[in-house]
């Protein structure tokens, strides 16, 4: 008797674990609203199986039943068969509630089946014996069929699924992705069904492409590229999109951003600031009529998306007499009104980006009701609020717009992604929010849309569970389900990814750092940082073997990405260590040339050390070519591939500089200097403010011409105000791209700018007048606490300094940039701090530089912060 007892515990615990196991083995993406583990297997025990179809004349089932049959096959070698005999059937695909017996569901499932589950909605059971897919409608068939998928992928070749119940339902009705394709990468179209069944397979249903200048017309087929999407592929992709129940919402960019159709002659008459389509002429909204006539009926959803979104120069051009005389508002909403009232000819809806409305308010009080909202933020803030507040208060439809983090990046910044996307779309439900769009930026049109699935993940699961589910673990849950990966180490390889974000030198991953131009010029001196670039590589290459010993199952080809872009991390650091490492090398050479062979055996060192470098240059342009091409056509890749040769021509003129040092060494002469070679490299120890927002150049004559421009009052630029049109120089607080015009009438832009030099930023090559000028600087600071810190700074020739508004330096005076030749206090408030820094050029040479000497600081572009890591 005890023995069948302790029998009994040994199986009762067996089955315990086994339960367990399967649950905690067990990731579904997004997370169902509720799963229930039942005990068992549902166990495949032939290579056939028989599927029961509620409704054998739906195509949208049909479409869903051979969804299963190709997964069961490609994982089991199962073949699953149609049948009418209920009783012959392990399957049933069900996609109506009225269709079912709901006592036996109650009685064998112990589930009351709900009514007011939405269209949505869906029900998995899976027992010993069957397993069976109800939907409340073929889209909701479709998504357990999707489910399913996912748990079937996850088994590793056991023919058998955990028996289970799941019910389930989307929080939000819109759950979308806006994919950039209009900044350089237009995909294949193989490439943009491939991404559609894997958006279906994460339960996205709407999908927006942002197009400004790549949809070829008929009536303006000009200003396409070779490559542009045809209108035929547009009714395609719309029609794949369907069968996967996905919406394909049109997009053509309708305001700002016109720039790449200005620039052509035939349309330049109809721009304002060359970025913005003038509201002022018949000509532009003949434009805008004349593509809608085309583009817009090849979509067949009832939205069109046409953005409108930072529209900087509106009023500062041709609109400037209207704008004064009746408000930026009453232009912006006219012409967005113009738009809703145009689409409503074809019975769309317009989505209308919302920073513009909210930066001007009274906006929101003159646009058209049937316009859908889109406020918009990337930025992994604590709250939401203040921007969905005013739009909630005016009764507007709206969506919020979350990012993946990816524009202009090699890798996506996935903590911040984690953060935007959950934060606003927990605000958005607050708020009311109609769904969530997750856009994907390229940027300077390098991107890798393969790298963003981390953060498209993460949004559906939080666009369709809502955020009240723990994330756990979205690294490993992520790597698990997406690829398949069992051993932990594509996660691992997330995470070092992640982490590089630390790094202020990586400059958050910008392409920018990768092509920067580290090797000086000839007869120029250049610093670079050294401090973290052996930790940077070290990590890279621990990435690198996390990789390499990753399992991927499934999307093998998104590994090939991950590693190029890890690669090109690893590349940077030893570019930038092996320069510096030749630099001293070379340098010592100079400096010992009496030992003959040995200079001569220290400079061919150098050489072969760059030839390796050359070499491995020329790998990464080769396989970044075949990646591109994996995922788009050619448009835009010769406009990359030239930012590769950039790179390899510094590189070849080192060499070709070095041979001809050692022909000259050997001739008898002595060695050319670090500055003929371009190794006149020295390691910077300090770390400085290197990337700036620029804004320039405005003019500052001197008022008497007899007097040095170093006397007080005397240059009319220093103490000029240029900025009064943003809010002037206390209130100011740029964005890349925003205008500003000159007294002239000409327009200068807002820049994101990193120093090339080291600790210098050199202002004499970034402005198109470099002559008596004076030029702005800005960048943000973000504090834990409200702190007093100290600064060094140096200028050439005058400068100023506003911290949030406040002129709290000032010094003008012919000089040199020194380090800290002026050490100053700056009084930061608690978070945001708005720094401007505003410098003159007297005569000579031009430009400054800045650090924080007190305290540990890290920086993503020009926002910094600082804190104690």
């Amino acid at each position: 008797m005890e023995t069948k007892k302790i029998n009994l515990i040994v199986l009762l615990v067996l089955l315990f674990v086994c339960r367990s196991f399967s649950a905690e083995k067990l990731t579904i993406i997004p997370q169902p609203q509720s799963v229930k583990f039942t005990e068992g297997f549902f166990e495949f025990k032939s290579g056939k199986i028989a599927a029961f179809l509620a409704d054998v004349s739906n195509r949208e089932d049909l479409f869903a039943f051979a969804d299963l049959k190709k997964v069961l096959q490609d994982q089991f070698q199962i073949e699953l068969t149609k049948t009418k005999d209920k009783k012959a059937a392990q399957f049933f695909l069900i996609s109506d509630f009225k269709k079912i017996d709901r006592d036996l569901f109650q009685k064998k499932w112990n589930v009351d089946i709900d009514e007011n589950i939405s269209d949505e909605g869906y029900y998995l059971f899976i027992d010993k014996k069957q397993v069976v897919a109800l939907g409340k409608s073929s889209t909701g068939l479709f998504y357990a069929i999707q489910t399913l998928k996912q748990i079937i992928r996850q088994q590793q070749g056991e023919k058998r699924l955990p028996c289970l119940v799941i019910k389930d339902f989307p929080t939000l009705k819109i759950r979308g992705v806006l994919d950039d394709i209009s900044r350089g990468p237009i995909p294949t179209m193989e490439f943009f069904k491939r991404n559609i069944v894997r958006f279906a397979e994460l339960k996205f249903n709407a999908l927006v492409y942002y197009t400004e200048h790549v949809v070829r017309t008929k009536k303006h087929g000009d200003f396409a590229p070779p490559d542009a999407l045809t209108l035929e592929e547009i009714r395609e992709l719309d029609k794949f999109a369907r069968k996967y129940h996905i919406e394909l919402v049109g997009c053509f960019q309708s305001f700002g951003h016109f720039e790449k159709i200005l620039e052509f002659p035939q349309y330049e008459h109809l721009g304002e600031m060359s970025t913005l389509l003038t509201p002022t002429k018949k000509e532009s909204y003949q434009l805008l009529s004349d593509i809608y006539s085309e583009v817009v009926p090849a979509y067949s959803s009832k939205n069109f998306c046409v953005l409108c979104d930072e529209t900087w120069g509106l009023g500062k051009g041709a609109s400037k007499e209207i704008v004064e005389k009746r408000g930026i508002e009453a232009v912006y909403a006219d012409h967005v009104n113009w738009i809703q009232q145009e689409l409503a000819k074809y019975g769309k809806r317009a989505w209308v980006a919302a920073d513009v409305a909210l930066q001007h308010q009274k906006i929101l009080d003159l646009l058209d009701h049937r316009i859908i909202l889109l406020p918009w933020n990337y930025s992994p803030r604590d709250s939401f609020a203040d921007m969905l507040e005013p739009i909630r208060e005016r009764s507007f439809d709206f969506i919020v717009t979350t990012g993946v983090s990816c524009s202009r990046r090699i890798f996506p910044a996935l903590n911040t992604s984690l953060v935007n996307i959950k934060n606003f779309i927990r605000d958005g439900i607050r708020y009311g929010t109609s769904g969530n769009l997750t856009t994907a930026w390229d940027g300077f049109g390098l991107n890798f849309f393969s790298n963003n699935w981390f953060g498209l993940a993460y949004a559906a699961e939080k666009s369709w569970t809502g955020v009240v589910q723990e994330d756990g673990d979205f690294f490993e849950r992520f790597t698990a389900n997406f690829y398949g990966d069992d051993t932990g180490m594509l996660s691992s390889a997330l995470k070092n990814l992640a982490s590089m974000f630390q790094f202020s030198e990586l400059q958050g991953l910008e392409w920018t750092v990768f092509f920067k131009k580290i090797i000086p010029e000839a007869g120029k001196k250049a610093q670079l940082p050294e401090t973290q670039w052996n930790e940077i590589r070290e990590i890279a290459r621990q990435t690198l073997d996390y990789l390499s010993r990753a399992k991927i199952k499934f999307h093998r080809s998104d590994l090939d990405y991950l590693k190029f872009a890890t690669k090109q991390i690893e590349l940077m650091a030893d570019f930038r260590l092996q320069l510096l490492s030749a630099a001293e090398k070379y340098r010592e050479a100079c400096l010992h040339q009496s030992d003959r062979e040995k200079t001569k055996e220290t400079v061919n060192l150098i050489y072969s050390d760059f030839s390796q470098l050359a070499h491995r240059w020329g790998q990464m342009r080769e396989e970044y070519r075949k990646l591109w091409l994996g995922e788009n056509r050619k448009h835009w890749l010769d406009v990359n591939l030239e930012k590769f040769d950039r790179m390899q021509r510094d590189i070849e003129d080192v060499l070709l500089r070095l041979k001809k040092a050692v022909a000259q060494f050997e001739s008898g002469y002595y060695l050319p200097s670090p500055l003929e070679v371009r190794l006149a490299v020295k390691p910077l120890t300090e770390k400085f403010f290197r990337t700036w927002l620029l804004c320039g150049s405005f003019p500052n004559p001197k008022k008497n011409s007899l007097l040095p421009s170093h006397v007080p009052n005397n240059c009319v630029g220093f103490d000029t105000d240029y900025l009064e049109e943003i809010g002037g120089e206390r209130a100011a607080h740029p964005i890349p791209g925003e205008l500003v015009k000159r007294p002239d009438g000409s327009v200068v832009e807002w820049k994101v700018v990193t120093s090339n030099l080291g600790a210098k930023m050199d202002l004499s090559d970034k402005f198109d007048k470099k002559f008596r000028v004076v030029a702005y600087a800005y960048c943000t600071i973000f504090s834990p606490k409200a702190d007093t810190v100290t600064a060094g700074l140096g200028s050439n020739d005058g400068i100023k300094v506003f911290v949030n508004g406040k002129k709290i330096f000032q010094v003008h005076e012919l000089r040199l940039v020194k380090i800290d030749d002026n050490v100053i206090k700056l009084p930061l408030r608690k978070g945001e701090n708005h720094i401007l820094l505003k410098i003159d050029q007297g005569r000579g040479r031009w430009g400054f530089c800045f650090r924080i000497i007190d305290r540990k600081f890290r920086n993503e572009g020009y926002r910094y912060e600082i804190g104690d890591w």
